[in-house]
């Protein structure tokens, strides 16, 4: 299957279909794909991370979607958007004279990655300290590997506690079945 870039969109074209995805759609691909390397193509010979402003065209980084845009090309409720903005997990959205929110392209890369991480259940606070690293470049790829590690290690010790206590509810219910003779 050969795949070309568009703007926070891959195509992916098959002899079969010809098949939209979003970057939310292509993470989820990516990361099951055992053969995928990289979260975005190479693109002019550079091989780029979502949200990474290296290697980007010019075109990317001019503000010129408004919020309404911005919401339905990422899958992100406008309110979020807001509510990202106001605590820090994303930069400022360039304004119009009149005040409306302006996103680029780049933006719309970061708000996918920010908003991908948050349903992954990172917190906030640890969302904002990878976009700050992020913004550094390049250098900063083991930092931010670091914090994904550190925040899956939690999601398994979460998964242990809960497999515990359904393991001690499945118990009880045996208990339960045992004194009221139900058979299973």
């Amino acid at each position: 299957m050969q795949a070309t870039i568009m703007p926070l969109m891959y195509r992916m074209i098959s002899a079969e279909s010809d098949l939209h995805l979003t970057w939310s759609e292509l993470q989820v691909l990516s990361s099951c794909n055992m053969n995928a390397q990289k979260d975005t193509p190479v693109e002019n010979g550079v091989d780029r991370l979502l949200g990474e402003s290296d290697g980007v065209p010019s075109e990317w980084l001019k503000p010129l979607y408004p919020i309404g845009v911005a919401a339905r090309r990422t899958g992100v409720p406008a309110d979020t958007l807001r509510y990202y903005e106001r605590e820090g997990v994303m930069a400022p959205a360039g304004r119009t004279s009149g005040g409306s929110r302006r996103y680029s392209e780049l933006d719309l890369e970061k708000i996918s990655c920010a908003h991908w991480l948050r349903e992954a259940g990172v917190p906030i606070a640890v969302i904002r300290r990878f976009d700050a690293l992020r913004d550094e470049g390049r250098e900063t790829v083991g930092a931010r590997r670091d914090l994904l590690i550190a925040h899956r290690d939690e999601l398994v010790r979460r998964r242990d506690r809960i497999d515990a206590s359904i393991a001690a509810v499945e118990e009880k219910i045996c208990k339960y079945d045992g004194i009221m003779g139900v058979r299973q």
